[in-house]
């Protein structure tokens, strides 16, 4: 009898033991997800890496380099340790202003070494279009003809008659005037528009031979001609009826003398999200017209900018006929992106990179790390306080997370590369069911269709 109570006794100890284990499981699953720290939210580790190493990019006859969206404010215009300063940089979309001369001089150091010939720059140079930013933007580009790459510009919705021009010196807030056309035509006249084989009279658009076998054409899809009368920016694009007749001279050229056309806008082409969202802000307001003329006389790639994401779409016409609208994300913005296109008799080809400071200095370091909290600031912890107006502060920041997280790798054309763990199940969830103007666009951000956004060949 002893060993048997023994026993009795020694099997409720275990049950309860057991059943106390299971209690505190199930207390731990139901505690909601904690939000994953801010300093967590970047890309992983070892991705940007993996993907640079998966270039399809070997030799080629030429090789150039794409880039957009420089919005480059000459330092001479602000006081950098102001609070005004801070309060721009803030706001500004998570671009890096402060430090847009030491990009580009990073960017020069890695053409270099890549043996680039060519940088193309797809508009926005400049922030407000103020002339000392526009000077300013061809002294560093300048940097780039006397080492041996030619570079070609095209305007952006930034760049001319900006009525909401301002500076900051020694803190305070002063109006400022905005480029002209004229004014941009001649102090970029050496980098693109000098060299053109032909120049377009209505508009700032050019024809370029770049080889034997390459022509770029330049189209300025940049509306700014009643800014001023309506004391506003114009964000969209669209084709001046002068630009037709232009395009279909230079296309002719590049026919006789048996030339492929690479077609450079700041305004898209295609649409880069999969949405059904009215995004035509973003797109040259008539691109089913220039498209028609553009396939029809066999071009098959445009480069672009202004949607602030690396993306790549095609359309198939009913011809068979393919063109591919590429978008570049900002080389302003982290973790600051730009592609490399090699040109080869009958094919092209596309590579996406980053710059790397992984070599760099403690002050390039410090560059990496500003640009990334410039992020951080205006696209994580400002949503976080405005969905805490209606969600608590754990669900807003764990919504925030995701939005922040996801867009992140969309932006540099990396959806399949999102970690499935990175990604809160919870944030997903709160989207789905969020009551916003942004769940539909949250909840698209790890969905891509083909072509591969960072790789591409093209054949001819």
């Amino acid at each position: 009898m002893p060993r048997l109570k023994l026993r009795k006794s020694l099997l409720y100890i275990l049950f309860s033991y057991l059943s106390l284990i299971i209690v505190v499981l199930l207390l731990v699953a139901c505690i909601p997800k904690k939000p994953p720290r801010a300093e967590l939210l970047d890309i992983a580790p070892g991705v940007l890496e993996s993907q640079t190493q998966a270039s399809i990019l070997g030799e080629h006859k030429l090789l150039a380099a794409h880039i957009s969206d420089l919005h480059h404010y000459a330092p001479e215009l602000y006081d950098p340790e102001s609070e005004a300063f801070a309060e721009f940089a803030r706001n500004n979309e998570g671009r890096t202003v402060r430090y847009t001369t030491e990009l580009m001089a990073q960017l020069k150091r890695e053409l270099l070494a890549l043996g680039v010939e060519y940088l193309f720059l797809s508009g926005d140079l400049t922030i407000f279009g103020i002339p000392a930013s526009h000077r300013d933007a061809a002294r560093i580009l300048a940097d780039f003809e006397a080492a041996g790459i030619e570079v070609c510009v095209t305007t952006g919705n930034h760049d001319l008659n900006h009525p909401k021009a301002f500076t900051l010196q020694s803190g305070e807030m002063s109006e400022a005037e905005s480029v002209t056309p004229d004014q941009f035509r001649e102090i970029y006249r050496n980098f693109g528009f000098s060299q053109a084989t032909m120049i377009d009279e209505t508009s700032l658009s050019y024809y370029l031979l770049l080889n034997e076998e390459y022509a770029l054409l330049s189209l300025d899809s940049s509306v700014y001609e009643y800014n001023y009368e309506y004391d506003f920016s114009a964000p969209t694009g669209r084709m001046r009826p002068g630009q037709y007749e232009f395009t279909a001279r230079a296309l002719s050229h590049a026919e006789a003398t048996g030339r492929e056309v690479i077609v450079m806008t700041h305004h898209n082409f295609l649409d880069h999200y999969e949405i059904d969202y009215d995004l035509s802000v973003f797109k040259i307001n008539d691109e089913e017209e220039l498209l028609r003329q553009l396939m029809d006389e066999g071009v098959k790639l445009g480069i672009s900018g202004h949607i602030h994401k690396s993306d790549i779409k095609s359309r198939t016409d009913e011809k068979g006929r393919d063109f591919y609208g590429i978008t570049t994300a900002p080389i302003s913005l982290y973790p600051h992106a730009y592609r490399l296109i090699g040109l080869d008799p009958g094919s092209i080809s596309l590579s996406s990179r980053e710059l790397d400071f992984a070599e760099g200095s403690e002050e390039e370091q410090a560059i990496l790390t500003y640009s990334r909290n410039i992020g951080l600031m205006r696209n994580y912890r400002r949503q976080v306080e405005s969905l805490v107006k209606k969600y608590s502060r754990d669900e807003a920041e764990t919504m925030a997370a995701y939005f922040y997280l996801a867009n992140l790798y969309a932006q540099q054309g990396l959806e399949a590369s999102i970690p499935p763990g990175a990604l809160s199940t919870r944030g997903r969830e709160l989207w789905e069911n969020a009551d916003s103007q942004l769940s539909a666009f949250a909840l698209i951000l790890d969905l891509d269709s083909p072509p591969d956004d960072r790789n591409l060949r093209i054949e001819y």
